[in-house]
């Protein structure tokens, strides 16, 4: 396709009034007006340009300026119009933009075919020299500590530029007086037009102000300046008051006509909005028709978020241009314009986004959308999305927009297709494509080659070769997690069941050769959190595959077995073979009694299953293993392990749990020949006891929490 040479949008203002797409040019020809009907009047007139930062003013001055023409005045006397344009903020200095500015017009008017104006510049130009040597006498006044460090011929030359001023104040007046005759002979209008006063510093907008108020107030002269008002008061008010309204009180004493630009239209807005945005995506490297529907989003959202003015939307597009260029292939590029306009807007909550770590949080659905919500288990908001609401409330809208919270239900298949759709469209709020949108490197270093060789050599059955191809993708151990949740959406948007279900067998086999790390707060690894979306996928047509689940339940431990059964629908046949399955496997595959190791999360689930299906075998299980050293462990697998660092108290609720699974009389008993001094205790007297489920206590603590329970349980009885 075609492509411009200018890939960047500028920020110039704009020069005629066919750019005009702020609708700015209707003001402009009234403040035109305005100025024809001074046309007569000599009185030097200060029109001030009032907007903020971006707002257009100087689009706005470019405007008035082609509007402005040969008037007539009242008694039907020609009058032109002389434009001169001068930018302060070139200069580096006070001095210097004095100097120029006088400079600068006295040429202007010499240039010009009209003797009163050449007359002028001639006098402008005495003035000019005037003041330079009034400032050169003050900058070197003869006091005694400056003539000690001069030669005999520089205080030599300063004595005579002394002498020659002295008396010079009437000499200045006559000067002002045949400057003002000159120009009131004149038939012309001299419009000065000062822009950028408010990218100056205190002492040079103070400068600007002087020239236009007391050094150059001649007649027949209209000034038209642009500033932010806000800014200029901030700056000059120190000179006048101690607040920022003293300013605005002196800048009402300089300009004659305030005018405020007109609040820009957000239609207007959007028109400048889509002119521009169109230049841009003419500009980048791929075919408009393949991102046309990605294009229209953009647009038909402009309406939802604030625009404070034109050069937002010129720095917004720019950014947007440069990322689309970069990585505008592997993304969606809605999503990556919104997420251009949060850094734009709100830079912190955009950093703090982009430094959010998929790594550590946990995932319970095969979709994987990020919605910030850390905790499924909670309440919604919670986590980092609680924080980002609650932190960047001005960013509220974009957050909810772009990371809507996800449907908290993992059966749902309207949800699921949901986001199918979202990974196939590269959205922002999807694990494999969220970190593309803060890299210049989308892909990051996960080989797609080699996935996609994998997949094709599991395909062709040759596992041999899918082994070192899937132990060559976790090399790399710190983009495991990357290369884990790839292998995941490879295998979810797998078409052929037939196909998906070898990956599943496959990946099920070799599971070992996934690296696994930190567990999360709910006791999972990688291996558990993968085969939970296996069991989460199929469970979704559990009737058609009930072979396949079996057939994978088959291959796993019990820990893994554990956390891919409790994914499968409780109702459903094939659970109640799984659940079967847990037992037989945790009867055989420990060396030791399960329950010895409390901070395994799936204890518990054991326990349940086994004492549903076969309550008399459990407890013959219990008796056969228990002993003095592992009765507290125990009892340990019912407090809350919290955080995975520490248990909690055992509670009358883990007592009522305890007693619906096991034999707890022949736990006292145990408890009563082993800790015979403890059971002798007295029991605390206060109906809510002594601790709470979240204080944090050892085996020897849960043990007597259990004993108190039990007893008080017992007494209760007897009442």
């Amino acid at each position: 396709m075609e492509v411009t040479n200018q890939h960047f949008l500028n920020d110039s203002a704009i020069q005629s009034t066919i750019e005009d797409k702020l609708n700015y040019n209707y003001f402009a020809e009234k403040v035109d007006l305005i100025i024809q009907k001074n046309i007569d009047n000599p009185e030097p007139l200060v029109v001030g340009i009032y907007g903020e930062w971006g707002e257009g003013k100087t689009s706005f001055l470019n405007l008035l300026n082609s509007h402005l023409g040969d008037y007539k005045g009242p008694r039907d006397v020609k009058k032109r119009i002389l434009r001169h344009f001068f930018n302060p903020w070139r200069y580096t200095n006070e001095d210097e933009m004095l100097y120029a500015f006088f400079n600068d017009l006295s040429k202007k008017l010499l240039l010009q075919n009209d003797s009163s104006l050449k007359k002028t510049a001639k006098h402008i130009s005495n003035l000019l020299g005037y003041i330079k040597e009034l400032k050169l006498s003050a900058k070197f006044g003869l006091s005694d500590t400056v003539t000690a460090t001069l030669t005999t011929d520089a205080i030599t030359i300063l004595k005579n530029i002394i002498d020659k001023l002295s008396g010079k104040k009437k000499g200045l007046e006559e000067l002002n007086m045949l400057i003002n005759s000159e120009l009131l002979k004149s038939n012309y209008k001299i419009v000065i037009f000062i822009d950028d006063i408010d990218r100056l510093d205190k002492d040079e907008i103070f400068t600007i102000l002087k020239i236009i108020k007391l050094n150059a107030n001649f007649k027949n002269i209209i000034y038209v300046v642009p500033l932010d008002i806000e800014h200029v008061a901030k700056a000059i008010h120190s000179r006048y008051g101690n607040e920022i309204k003293d300013g605005k009180k002196f800048l009402e004493k300089i300009f004659n006509i305030p005018i405020f630009l007109p609040r820009i239209e957000k239609e207007n807005l959007k028109v400048f909005f889509e002119t521009k945005f169109e230049e841009i995506i003419k500009n980048l490297p791929f075919e408009k028709e393949k991102r046309e529907n990605e294009y229209k989003d953009i647009l038909d959202a402009f309406n939802r978020f604030s625009f404070s003015s034109p050069r937002e939307i010129i720095r917004l597009l720019n950014s947007f241009y440069l990322s689309a260029f970069a990585i505008g292939e592997h993304v969606n590029l809605h999503d990556l314009f919104w997420i251009e306009y949060l850094k734009i807007s709100d830079e912190e909550c955009y950093d703090y986004i982009k430094k959010y770590n998929l790594n550590t949080q946990y995932f319970y659905e095969i979709e994987d959308i990020i919605d910030f919500n850390d905790d499924n288990h909670k309440n919604f908001p919670n986590g980092t999305r609680e924080y980002l609401l609650k932190t960047y409330t001005r960013s509220k809208s974009l957050l909810e927009y772009l990371f809507p919270e996800k449907q908290n239900n993992q059966f749902d298949l309207t949800q699921d297709s949901i986001n199918k759709k979202l990974k196939n469209e590269l959205r922002i709020n999807t694990y494999n494509h969220f970190e593309k949108y803060f890299s210049l490197n989308p892909i990051g270093k996960v080989s797609e080659k080699h996935l996609k060789n994998l997949e094709q050599k599991i395909v062709e059955k040759d596992f041999e070769q899918s082994k070192i191809l899937l132990k060559e993708l976790f090399k790399n151990n710190k983009l495991a997690h990357k290369t884990l949740y790839r292998i995941r959406d490879l295998i979810y948007h797998i078409e052929n069941t037939d196909i998906q279900n070898l990956f599943f067998l496959f990946i099920t086999e070799n599971i070992y050769l996934i690296p696994s790390f930190e567990k999360d707060m709910f006791g999972r690894d990688e291996h558990n959190k993968l085969i939970e979306s296996f069991a989460r996928t199929l469970n979704k047509d559990i009737n058609n595959n009930a072979d396949i689940i079996l057939e994978i339940a088959s291959k796993l431990n019990v820990e893994n077995l554990c956390f891919f059964t409790r994914k499968i629908d409780k109702n459903s046949p094939v659970r109640k073979e799984l659940e079967s399955l847990i037992i037989e496997k945790t009867k055989t595959e420990f060396s030791f009694p399960f329950y010895e190791k409390p901070e395994v999360p799936y204890n518990k689930m054991i326990m349940q299953i086994w004492g549903e299906l076969n309550p008399q075998e459990l407890n013959n299980y219990i008796k056969k293993t228990i002993n003095k050293n592992n009765i507290g462990n125990l009892i340990r697998n019912f407090p809350t392990f919290w955080d995975s660092s520490y248990f909690g108290s055992f509670t009358s609720e883990n007592l009522k749990f305890m007693k619906k699974l096991i034999n707890i009389d022949f736990i006292y008993q145990k408890l009563k020949e082993y800790y015979p001094e403890i059971i002798d205790e007295k029991i605390p007297q206060d109906e809510k006891m002594k601790w709470s489920d979240r204080d944090q206590s050892s085996i020897m603590d849960n043990i007597k929490q259990f004993i108190t329970l039990y007893k008080r349980d017992n007494e209760s009885k007897k009442l």
